[in-house]
């Protein structure tokens, strides 16, 4: 590329010059002639055209009246300067030094390697109950990537297991499929809803009365319908007070049995009567104390016979024992 450029440059110079030549010798001529045939004095306008990289620089004159034109002071083309840039090559293109003209942007490029072509990595990937399978070649270095070698969807195979309805939950069939576990549900039937059996628990003295509900299918329950408790029925009895004890009233429930006491009275006290019993030939006397109220009595101030010296002046206390039971009957 860089002769072909360098051949047509030295064509171009060499036309360049040959037409100088004849502009030298027959230009001014014809310029004289126009303006003879004309009449027109000619007044020039001259502007200057510089060189390109492919063309050459020269004055330029023209007539401001008649527009004739003519030209000189040609200089020689300036050429390409060319800046360098390589592009490397890549999986599908070559690699390449471009060439640039910094002065008028014209460019070529000259081969440096060919396109290197993709590393592929290989990617299987299989099929599906519901996607097909397929081959991935992907490219590890730019990326590109393609597929091939299909293979069909196996589909589901689905294994199906029946729910039954219970009192709050639908009954169904379940299917999975044994090879994705993807699950589907059909065939609902109702809930069956509760069936419930009452049994009612009563009210007592400090207790509310209840109704408990509980379902004969799934044992589920729930309490309602309460009712205030009774409260006690109490029966009052009066124990009088005795000699020796307290007397008091005593309320006792008639449905629960609970008891409390109340109205406490203080004991009387015993009520004595004594009764002198006379000493005797064979027996001690003594004084017998007899309450009137509960008939308790005891013996005191025992004394012998004074017409029997010989009676015994103490008693036993065996004696006294038998002589106390005597009094108490």
């Amino acid at each position: 590329m860089t002769k072909t450029i360098k051949s047509t440059v030295v064509t171009l110079a060499a036309s360049v010059a040959l037409f100088l030549t004849v502009f030298l010798c027959t230009g001014f001529t014809t310029a004289k002639t126009a303006s003879a045939d004309t009449g027109c004095t000619h007044a020039y306008e001259q502007t200057e055209i510089a060189a390109t990289c492919t063309e050459q620089g020269y004055t330029l004159y023209t007539c401001a009246d008649c527009g004739e034109e003519k030209k000189d002071n040609y200089v020689d083309a300036k050429g390409h300067n060319y800046t360098e840039s390589v592009v490397v090559a890549t999986c599908t293109t070559a690699g390449y030094t471009l060439q640039t003209c910094t002065d008028c942007g014209h460019t070529y490029t000259e081969q440096t390697e060919s396109a290197k072509g993709h590393t592929f990595e290989v990617v299987v990937v299989p099929n599906t109950c519901t996607h097909k399978g397929y081959t991935t070649h992907f490219c590890t270095v730019c990326g590109y990537e393609y597929s091939d070698n299909y293979t069909d969807e196996i589909g589901h195979d689905y294994e199906k297991v029946e729910v039954a309805p219970t009192c709050t939950e639908r009954g169904y069939t379940k299917h999975t499929c044994s090879v994705c576990e993807d699950v589907f549900f059909d065939n609902y039937i109702d809930a069956l809803g509760h069936t419930y059996e009452a049994v009612v628990t009563e009210p007592t003295c400090l207790d509310g009365g209840f109704t408990t509900y509980t379902c004969a299918t799934c044992a589920d329950s729930y309490i309602a319908d309460y009712t205030e408790p009774n409260g006690h029925s109490y029966t009052e009895t009066v124990n009088a007070a005795t000699c020796v004890t307290y007397g008091y009233t005593d309320h006792v429930c008639n449905d629960c049995g609970d008891r409390f006491v109340t109205d406490y009275v203080q004991p009387k006290g015993h009520k004595y009567l004594d009764v002198l019993v006379p000493a005797t030939p064979d027996s001690l006397g003594y004084t017998r104390h007899i309450c009137v109220d509960c008939n308790y009595s005891y013996l005191s101030d025992y004394v012998t016979n004074p017409k029997n010296p010989s009676s015994p002046k103490f008693i036993s206390t065996l004696t006294k024992f038998r002589l106390w039971t005597t009094a108490r009957i």
